[in-house]
């Protein structure tokens, strides 16, 4: 028996209550410890392991009365926690922590003689559980600048001709807009009035329906009709620039006598404009001989005009992924609480987000998110896991929740062992990319970043795997929001809260701001407008980035393929990596290309004892893997739901994922 140094034997357990960042080491045992169960179970939503308590207990009189201090000084958000040691016969120090738990306040019971109370683990996961849909506001002041570069877009104009009085040729026609989103905020077509000019003045006229901002082919196509009255001749509609060159007719009309003729003409015609040249409408005469004055008139008609604009240049601000993970944290937490993410800050700083408000450059934009949709976001794309390990909220790739390399403890031989597929990690359908967006555009077809659905080789398992992202990432919505509403100061578009990735380049411009990155990255890409970005984080980007767990989820289909079934915008783009990887976004996707998996598709469950001051080892290292035999053959399994006794050691039931270490046809017997 361990004594001090008076002689005096020391008690087997110490019991230590930690209130007001005191630890007070309890005279009298709570009643009820030795019926506490830690259970270690992992998390289906976020993938890391957490831990739970059963069974409440009673803290007697020392104990009940630093309970009731805080309980009524602070109600049920009083603080206080439990550390139960055991004592190590050999150093003669409490050096096996049995369990550490929370007090959770929220089931006070208080009585005459003592406090009754349950334990929890109350990290960071209980505020997220509490506050996972609460939508909340930052400031983007902090941010980090983003310079949206010009990007080439798909423009329309539609025009119609204003009737006018019955005239001579030689005059341009009035034409009206009735409908031009001006992509790009320097507009490229306008309307025009009615003006005569028999010589007109091309190099100096401002009477041009187009003024292209780059070289672009326009297309103009419709109709057009009214009378030819007067002289024989040829009467023509033309496009002609400020040299005065004709470039095309959209009506041409020959007529013979003095009797007035109608005329009705389609048009389908391209012009290859040129920047910094103005294109007219124009209506003349060649006369084929003398007589009456000629005269036309234009009683109606229309123009669609289709044609490339480029998007100005423009500074907005956006967070790095571990910025804003950290923002989300401390506004749960009510303060400070310390993060880890190797994941966001080293392997996705380039990952940026940012909001409706930061990209139209309102004056102290905000971003608004809730957890829910950063983390449904930021796993989508990323393949993460989240948990709050040793008290640090912790985001990390999904790898670092399935640790084949890392042992956590062996259990020797087990009792009752019993395998089965592991359906709820299964899908037959997956649905990945990000929500689909309505864009009111020609160019909306060339989107694609949008949602991409496939279908796996498991039928008997009718679930959907959903990687869609809440955040959007099409560089098109991107444009369309930030020059169509650029700085303009309302609360009624429905892209303001909407919030953004931006997959920036690593290194800065000279002004310091981050530009996104684009094709450069690439050895090539086909299917897409210059000047795209976000590709790195395109729908199948983000499915094969998903391709451990996927592997591990159909790793007895390695023969087989996910095949693509449908898309809701475009999927013509591929992608030719720096590495020569090839990614085409409508191709199916052979099984063995997605990696090695993270673990099998199998749950054994069994019963075994495991020495108490092995909490400590699970509460280190719970992403671990766990050695375990049956029949004398060894196994090794991640954890899913394991309980532990720690007063008494008694035999519990373990449920484990098996490593891809095990080779499953030692089952067979």
């Amino acid at each position: 028996m361990a004594t001090n140094i008076k002689g005096i034997a020391l008690p087997t357990l110490q019991f230590i209550l930690t209130t007001a960042g005191n630890d007070y080491i309890l005279v009298n045992a709570p009643k009820g410890w030795d019926k506490i169960l830690v259970t270690q179970q992992r998390d289906q939503e976020y993938y890391a392991v957490k831990r739970t308590y059963s069974v409440p207990i009673d803290f007697l009189l020392d104990g009940a009365y630093l309970l009731r201090e805080q309980y009524y000084n602070y109600g049920v958000q009083a603080t206080a926690r439990l550390t139960i040691k055991q004592l190590n016969p050999t150093t003669q120090q409490y050096d096996y922590i049995i369990t550490v738990g929370d007090i959770d306040f929220s089931q006070y019971k208080n009585s005459e003689n003592f406090v009754n109370v349950n334990l929890m683990d109350s990290g960071i996961e209980s505020k997220i559980k509490a506050y996972k849909d609460v939508t909340y506001e930052f400031s983007m002041e902090d941010g980090i600048d983003i310079e949206l570069t010009p990007l080439i877009l798909e423009e329309q104009a539609d025009f119609i001709f204003i009737q006018a009085l019955e005239s001579e040729p030689n005059y341009f026609p009035q034409l009206n807009i009735v409908n031009n989103p001006n992509l790009s905020i320097t507009p490229s077509s306008k309307a025009t009035v009615f003006e005569a000019e028999d010589t007109p003045d091309w190099a100096n006229s401002v009477n041009n329906f187009f003024a292209p901002q780059l070289n672009t082919t326009l297309r103009l196509k419709g109709y057009v009709q009214g009378i030819i009255g007067g002289r024989s001749g040829t009467y023509a509609i033309e496009i002609r620039d400020n040299l005065g060159t004709g470039l095309a007719n959209l009506m041409v009309k020959a007529k013979v006598g003095t009797s007035a003729e109608a005329f009705y003409q389609d048009f389908d015609v391209t012009i290859n404009a040129v920047a910094g040249r103005r294109y007219f409408t124009y209506i003349t005469y060649y006369n084929d001989g003398a007589g009456f004055t000629p005269l036309i008139t234009v009683s109606q008609g229309q123009i669609m005009a289709t044609y490339n604009t480029i998007s100005p240049s423009t500074v907005s601000k956006a967070f790095r992924p571990k910025q804003l993970f950290d923002k989300l944290i401390e506004k749960m937490n009510g303060g400070v609480y310390p993060i880890a993410s190797n994941h966001l800050e080293i392997t996705w700083p380039q990952l940026c987000i940012t909001s409706g408000d930061a990209i139209r450059r309102i004056e102290n934009p905000k971003l608004k998110t809730s957890w829910n949709d950063f983390w449904q976001s930021i796993n989508s794309v990323t393949n993460a896991m989240f948990g709050s390990i040793n008290g640090v909220a912790t985001l990390e790739a999904k790898s670092q929740a399935f640790k084949r390399t890392l042992p956590i403890f062996s259990v020797g031989e087990v009792k009752d062992f019993e395998d089965s597929p592991y359906t709820e990690i299964m899908a037959s359908k997956i649905q990945v990319g990000y929500e689909d967006v309505d864009l009111d555009t020609t160019g909306g077809r060339t989107v694609f970043n949008a949602k991409q659905e496939y279908t796996t080789p498991l039928t008997r398992v009718q679930k959907t795997l959903d990687l869609i992202s809440k955040y959007g990432a099409s560089d098109l919505e991107i444009e369309l929001l930030r020059v169509q509403l650029d700085g303009r100061d309302s609360t009624d578009n429905s892209g303001d809260n909407k919030c953004f990735f931006i997959y920036v380049k690593s290194e800065p411009e000279m002004s310091g701001a981050y530009q996104p990155e684009g094709e450069e990255a690439f050895d090539s890409v086909t299917g897409l407008n210059a000047g795209s970005y976000n590709l790195k984080i395109s729908p199948k980007q983000n499915l094969y980035r998903w391709g451990d767990y996927l592997a591990g989820m159909l790793e007895r289909q390695m023969g087989g393929r996910i095949f693509f079934a449908s898309a809701t915008k475009d999927v013509s783009l591929v992608t030719v990596d720096l590495n020569g990887r090839r990614i085409a976004e409508s191709e199916n996707v052979n099984i063995q290309s997605l990696g090695l998996p993270l673990f099998l598709p199998y749950i054994a469950n069994f019963k075994c004892k495991i020495p108490p001051n092995q909490l400590l080892a699970v509460q280190n290292t719970p992403n671990g893997y766990i050695d375990f035999t049956w029949q004398g053959v060894p196994y090794r399994g991640f954890i899913q739901s394991i309980g532990i006794d720690p007063a008494h050691n008694s035999e519990q039931e373990f449920t484990v994922l098996l490593t891809p270490d095990n080779n499953l046809f030692d089952l067979i017997r």
